[in-house]
């Protein structure tokens, strides 16, 4: 396993899945629709802070920072 700062483009979709699974009771009462929550993470997620863990290319996991 491998950690490394700045999720790649190739790792995006799979980030937001994992994102959308860990907050979806916080999402959906909101947004009521999981496509919209897809998207909406896709827009705001900032892959520049964000440090991930992968395997043989294989994302096991993400954590966001953000820093002031």
């Amino acid at each position: 396993m491998q950690i490394h700062q700045g999720l790649p483009k190739k790792h995006s979709d799979a980030a937001v899945e994992m994102l959308l699974e860990a907050f979806a009771d916080e999402f959906m009462p909101i947004l009521r629709d999981e496509e919209k929550a897809r998207l909406l993470l896709k827009r705001v997620i900032n892959r520049n802070y964000m440090l991930y863990a992968e395997e043989e290319g294989k994302l096991l996991g993400i954590m966001g920072l953000q820093c002031t």
